[in-house]
């Protein structure tokens, strides 16, 4: 397949028009899509972020070229909005950043690969081993903070393995920049990788910095801080790449030939026929946008754009498992250093540690204060040292003093009231009952709206199918058959994604309770981890079903998504350092009377479908989930009588 783009004349501007419906669209289905149609999603939306960042750049030294390219720039806001909308609600930003993660690995490993010029395909083998590594780290994150598990993502096609480890990827600037392709020289393949890559790994830096902050964790706070520096240095790099001597005309024609190369690869490998409409709807468009700027060159600068383009592009990206070309690289290129322009073996790399301590302060922008973050990625496979095992520290234990954190009801000041504004306040609500609303509608409006969606949508995804059936007993096959026996299987599905997550809950009360103490009629250590012992056995027993029906008890259900979406907040409670121990238990408590309604369910559910072993061990579980719901809630009866009483100790 080939593109003739001195033959394509695309869609012309004037004829590019959107609605925010189609703008604000079905996203794709995080269950039931194939992982590389979130792979093109990213990389689409990180292109175009791209292409409307050069434009701002472009205008403010063309004042010539300012109309044409704020009309172009338009559209191309619109359609990264478009492309960006493709990503569904019920997929979390740790989620999404795994996705971030295995763009970059994928991407660039095929670009390294077909890469024809020898120094920039070893640039991109170096950061390809970075963000390999980074992508071991978040999925540590997602196991260790919330139990999930980072392939659901994935699919099997990208390896969650250590890479170049991310506390020597930390380097001076002067080891950041490279050596540029020259213009007249350089394929326009080198070209064109340079801009993708460029504006991918700017895609993620920004993603990185924003979300960093909307986490609890201080793990997750700090491990996105430290990776989005990171690739502030893989964008320093990669745009280093380009010839600085190119005229804005040129960089504009490559900029839009990089948007059509990577449409049209998009269009040629998408599987979601609706999607599919969509990367070939914008491939027109952006053709129509390199006819345009090709028109602008032979106009101002008098020059034949064919000189800079292909005449054909060659084969597509390439959006498939990279896996031996990483795995290779990684064997032979792990050790490999940055000095100056030069990727160097470690022995010919003099190191931070052989320079004097004053150079390496001005080498390094940040340092680690000596340690890195503990995470070590594993999988759900392995549940019995990660289901199980945790790490005793040294506290307070069961008793001691309350920390400033247990004692939210001590008057601070608190600034939210529109009482403590008594001049502003009321100036506030005469301006704003004075005034008409900018825009028609009403909350009628929005609901025929919502619904229209509601009628519409497709479904957030399906069961996946069964593994295997051999094994399986007569009597259990004949229940699977048919829709019953997935209904049941979601079900199992959702109790063992909520058990799992259960292990982080408890993870995370015990750390609180290690921390501050507790209190008279509160949780003692004991209590916490023999309850944390129950919800790890819990987890073994749906594997244990789930397999013995014939099912993968590592795929995600449409209620195990739920239920992960369901108990976000409530880990946002429990992981936040600023909360103490009662408010970390209000947030379980939550989650305790959902696991309650569910054991209940799932028993029920099993019993009527002829599972009377799976209902009594349901059963089993639902009695300990009781006694947990039961705990929690006197807890915090106690905690809250006790400090009605002004019984709590004074933070030291």
């Amino acid at each position: 397949m080939s593109l003739d783009i001195s033959k394509e004349r695309g869609t012309p501007l004037e004829r590019q028009k959107f609605t925010w419906k189609e703008i604000a669209g079905e996203p794709y289905s995080k269950l039931d899509d194939d992982a590389f149609t979130r792979v093109r999603q990213i990389l689409m939306h990180g292109v175009e972020q791209e292409a409307c960042r050069f434009k701002h750049f472009a205008a403010r030294f063309n004042p010539d070229l300012r109309l044409p390219l704020a009309r172009v720039r338009r559209v191309e806001h619109l359609q990264a909005s478009m492309v960006n909308w493709l990503m569904p609600g019920d997929q979390s930003p740790l989620e999404t950043t795994i996705g971030f993660e295995q763009v970059a690995i994928e991407v660039t490993a095929h670009v390294a690969a077909v890469e024809p010029d020898p120094y920039m395909a070893q640039v991109y083998r170096f950061g390809l081993l970075e963000d390999f590594d980074h992508l071991y780290r978040y999925a540590a994150l997602m196991d260790r903070l919330c139990g999930k598990d980072a392939n659901n993502i994935l699919q099997s096609y990208t390896d969650v393995m250590p890479g170049r480890p991310t506390s020597v990827e930390h380097r001076a600037p002067e080891d950041d920049l490279r050596r540029h392709y020259e213009k007249t020289q350089a394929a326009p393949l080198t070209k064109i990788h340079a801009a993708l890559i460029t504006g991918s790994e700017w895609q993620t830096r920004d993603y990185y910095l924003t979300i960093g902050p909307t986490f609890a964790d201080p793990v997750a706070r700090q491990l996105y801080a430290e990776i989005a520096a990171i690739e502030e240095q893989h964008v320093t790099q990669y745009e280093a790449l380009s010839d600085p001597s190119e005229t804005w005309l040129e960089k504009w024609l490559l900029q839009e030939a990089t948007e059509v190369y990577a449409y049209w690869s998009c269009y040629s490998q998408e599987q979601n026929p609706r999607i599919k409409q969509i990367w070939e709807r914008f491939l027109s468009y952006e053709l129509g946008h390199l006819r345009l700027v090709r028109e602008l060159m032979e106009e101002v600068e008098k020059r034949d754009p064919a000189e800079l383009l292909p005449g054909e592009f060659p084969d597509p990206l390439s959006f498939r498992s990279h896996r031996e070309f990483v795995r290779q690289t990684l064997a032979e290129e792990v050790l490999l250093r940055a000095r100056g322009f030069d990727i160097v073996p470690p022995d010919l790399e003099p190191g931070l540690a052989r320079l004097p301590r004053a150079a390496q302060r001005q080498r390094l922008a940040v340092g680690a204060g000596g340690r890195g973050l503990p995470l070590e990625a594993g999988h759900r496979a392995h549940r019995s040292t990660r289901a199980r095992g945790r790490v005793r520290l040294a506290g307070p234990g069961g008793g001691g003093p309350m920390s400033k954190n247990d004692r939210p009801t001590d008057i601070g000041i608190n600034r939210t009231g529109i009482a403590l504004s008594p001049l502003d306040g009321p100036r506030m609500t005469e301006g704003a009952t004075a005034t008409a609303p900018s825009s028609a509608g009403s909350a009628r409006d929005a609901a025929v709206l919502r619904f229209r969606y509601a009628c519409e949508s497709g479904e957030i995804g399906h069961m996946p199918p069964p593994l295997s059936l051999r094994g399986v007993t007569g009597a259990a096959l004949e229940l699977l058959k048919g829709h019953k026996g997935n209904v049941l299987l979601d079900k199992l599905g959702e109790r063992l994604a909520f058990e799992r997550t259960g292990v982080r809950l408890y993870d995370g009360l015990i750390l609180k309770l290690e921390a501050s103490g507790s209190w008279s009629g509160g949780p003692t250590l004991e209590d916490l981890v023999a309850f944390r012992a129950d919800e790890a056995r819990h987890f073994e027993w749906m594997v244990e079903a789930m397999t013995a029906l014939g099912a993968d008890a590592t795929a995600m259900t449409p209620s195990a998504d739920l239920t992960a979406v369901e108990s976000v907040g409530v880990l946002q409670v429990i992981s936040d350092p600023r909360t103490g121990l009662a408010q970390a238990l209000h947030a379980q408590q939550i989650a305790e009377l959902a696991d309650v309604a569910g054991w209940d369910l799932l028993a029920a559910l099993a019993e009527s479908l002829g599972h009377g072993e799976l209902a009594a061990q349901c059963r089993l579980a639902l009695a300990q989930e009781n006694l947990h719901a039961a705990s929690v809630a006197r807890w915090l009866k106690a905690h809250a009588e006790t400090a009605a009483h002004g019984e709590l100790a004074r933070a030291s």
